[in-house]
């Protein structure tokens, strides 16, 4: 690959570490060329000009370059718009970051999914109900990745307001038989609907259900935030 220069591209902070004593490692998420890994050199000194820019969950505008893999940070400035996110969502949003680690491959532009989290992010940070907030994120996730959400709208107009659905993994929505794996998951066509239309006031839960089992068939290895959400049992997530 040759030597590429990025100027003025819209950008996240998904994850970053320590690379020496002075310099950051930061796994960044751009709306235009995707996840990309970069170093962003003397970033840790205590004078840098980067040290109180390179915040996560804030939005940045970002300049870079070079050849390899990790390619070097040479600008970035904050980009007012966004609120400091509560401290008691914190771990909500790092669980959207590593689902966009986890599905978006390196150098794969996925403009859609940025405006989904940057949609979610400035809603978090108006200290909304945080569970319509993940919902939508997950379907959007889903959704773009073609992950196989599929909805057979007129099968769901047609179907008995009482007859429970039932989400069979690789096919898509049937309605429920005695002999289904109780595994799958149950919803029913007021929640279904519910989803569609993106109205996540109601049916909360088999939503919820549908959607992690759905994200759960695509990630094997159990998310490093949604385990732990589990765990600690303090955030609706």
């Amino acid at each position: 690959m040759g030597k590429v220069r990025i100027e003025n591209q819209p950008a996240f902070i998904l994850h970053q570490y320590p690379y020496s004593e002075t310099s950051l490692i930061l796994d960044i998420f751009t709306r235009e060329y995707g996840r990309v890994n970069l170093i962003a050199k003397g970033a840790k000194r205590p004078h840098s000009a980067l040290r109180a820019v390179l915040q996560i969950f804030q939005p940045l505008v970002i300049n870079y370059s070079g050849s390899g893999e990790v390619k070097t940070l040479t600008k970035a400035e904050w980009v007012n718009g966004i609120l400091p996110i509560p401290e008691k969502y914190f771990i909500s949003a790092y669980y959207m970051n590593e689902l966009i680690r986890e599905s978006c491959a390196k150098d794969d532009a996925h403009p859609e999914i940025f405006n989904s989290y940057l949609y979610a992010l400035t809603q978090i940070s108006f200290q909304k109900n945080i569970n319509p907030i993940l919902r939508q994120f997950e379907k959007s996730i889903l959704t773009h990745m073609g992950f196989g959400i599929y909805f057979n709208k007129k099968w769901i107009e047609n179907i008995n307001d009482n007859q429970l659905i039932i989400y069979e993994p690789n096919i898509g929505f049937k309605s429920r038989q005695k002999n289904d794996p109780k595994e799958w998951p149950i919803i029913t066509k007021k929640a279904l609907v519910s989803l569609i239309n993106d109205d996540y006031t109601h049916q909360q839960h088999m939503i919820k259900q549908l959607l992690r089992f759905m994200i759960s068939q695509h990630f094997k290895q159990n998310l490093k935030t949604k385990k732990l959400i589990q765990e600690l049992s303090l955030y609706e997530a």
